[in-house]
């Protein structure tokens, strides 16, 4: 074989560089930890039945991850001309995103999509298919990233459905509303602080969210006052048991931490709110599995 041909044989095959940035366009560092939402009604199958209820979380977790990566991924590709960080965008800055990118945050849709259908029965496609329509509608048409409000309340549907991707027979469990709620309200709340701190990059790139059309200040205290909405929501709607009342504070709490910070400690704040998030998540997740069998204060 001649040396021209074994040069037009390479060149077909995907440099390693293209392998590699391609995954990190997946960026699942930024979401892995939303992968367990499936988790979240199987909290009493968990106590009962920990082996079924392991059994109907694998997959889930699978279609979450693979819907979080597309939705992850197709804002990396279209945000790449204006954000400037390479460590939270790996295509910033590209003028084009390599074809290899595309077809892994694509494959990344289809295969959420085929898992969902073909796989297990408990499996629900209509909610994989929601988050994936939101994470398309968010990032690329109509991007709805780049109108306040709405963009940040779309946000949240991207994530949400996830938690309802596993279907279990019967009535919803007892907790899985306040659960579910809880999350929405501190995830939008994340929302809204990492808005504030991507205000000079939206800015940049024409996108008006809500910090930049209401001010990153106006966005934060945004996230305090939704943190006391929620906790006023949770004590009317689930009452003055120990888990309402936890929510009720975490969401405080992750609000206070928003509002109280300058617009210019933004990004810190939001690492801050997400640990604070992950470990009242926990918590709540823990106390509703041990009512699965012990008495509803």
């Amino acid at each position: 074989m001649s040396i021209s041909a074994l040069s037009a044989g390479a060149a077909t095959v995907a440099r390693p560089t293209d392998v590699v940035l391609a995954w990190r366009t997946l960026r699942a560092p930024q979401w892995l930890h939303f992968a367990v939402l499936p988790a979240l009604p199987l909290y009493a199958l968990l106590r009962t039945a920990p082996l079924e209820a392991l059994a109907r979380f694998a997959p889930g977790a699978v279609v979450a991850a693979l819907s979080l990566a597309f939705a992850y991924g197709i804002n990396a590709i279209a945000d790449r001309h204006g954000d400037r960080d390479v460590a939270k965008n790996p295509l910033a800055g590209l003028a084009q995103a390599p074809a290899l990118a595309w077809w892994a945050v694509l494959g990344c849709a289809a295969l959420a999509l085929a898992v969902a259908a073909l796989g297990a029965p408990w499996l629900r496609l209509d909610c994989t298919a929601i988050s994936l329509v939101a994470g398309t509608l968010y990032s690329v048409g109509p991007r709805v990233k780049s109108l306040p409000v709405v963009g940040t309340l779309t946000n949240a549907v991207i994530f949400a459905p996830l938690a309802l991707v596993v279907r279990l027979e019967g009535a919803s469990p007892p907790h899985m509303a306040l659960l579910l709620c809880a999350f929405v309200v501190l995830q939008t709340q994340t929302q809204l602080v990492h808005e504030a701190g991507d205000l000079a990059e939206d800015e940049s790139s024409g996108i008006s969210s809500s910090a930049v059309i209401f001010g990153p200040r106006a966005a934060m205290n945004a996230a305090r006052i939704l943190g006391y909405v929620g906790a006023f929501s949770f004590v009317a709607g689930f009452g003055l048991a120990r888990m309402p009342v936890i929510a009720s504070a975490a969401t405080i709490l992750g609000g206070a931490l928003i509002g109280r910070a300058s617009p210019e400690r933004a990004s810190e704040v939001r690492h801050a709110h997400r640990r604070l998030s992950l470990a009242a998540g926990a918590m709540l997740f823990a106390l509703a599995v041990s009512d699965a069998v012990a008495p509803i204060p």
